[in-house]
């Protein structure tokens, strides 16, 4: 199977990412011919935010222990990878927020999975490149914190200028980094 990843749409992308992970979890292909297919898929921005919203929503349990080859296939695109996987942190902590302030403790639920899962596969790459990626986004919002202004010259300053998250949003957020930071 090969993949237009210059043209994939991100609907597209959940699609096939849905229909890869079913694959390896019916024991239809192994996690080394998936990963060949998962190399195409997360090498554009469009195919790694679709393969996420599959595995990180979806109920597979794929997704609590992903198979070597994935993580290698994730190492082969960090750039791409740890970026989204640093926003999804973040963006699952803060939702965490807004849905028990609208009482809705289903989502509420909902949003803390993706939050685990996310957590769990950043652990599990361990590498340089996620490490710089969480080490801006907790400067770029410790600072937020501080001085109440989103434009800390950080890779993350545009996405917390987008997303313009409260204060207790943003600690909920960097509660999630410390999980993986704790010095």
């Amino acid at each position: 199977m090969t993949i237009d990843t210059d043209n994939i749409t991100f609907d597209r992308a959940i699609s096939l990412s849905n229909d890869l992970i079913y694959s390896v979890e019916k024991g239809e292909v192994t996690p080394a011919e998936a990963a060949e297919h998962l190399n195409s898929i997360v090498s554009s921005i469009n195919g790694a935010r679709g393969f996420f919203v599959a595995l990180l929503t979806g109920e597979s349990a794929l997704s609590n222990d992903l198979p070597e080859q994935f993580l290698d296939a994730f190492r082969k695109h960090s750039d791409i990878v740890c970026d989204l996987l640093t926003k999804n942190l973040i963006m699952s902590a803060t939702m965490m927020v807004t849905h028990r302030r609208n009482g809705d403790a289903q989502m509420e639920a909902n949003s803390r999975s993706v939050n685990e899962k996310t957590k769990r596969i950043i652990r599990r790459l361990d590498n340089e490149a996620m490490a710089r990626h969480l080490l801006s986004m907790t400067d770029a919002i410790k600072h937020k914190l501080q001085t109440g202004e989103d434009d800390h010259g950080s890779d993350y300053s545009p996405f917390l200028q987008r997303w313009r998250y409260d204060g207790e949003q943003l600690k909920e957020g960097l509660a999630a980094l410390s999980d993986l930071n704790p010095d």
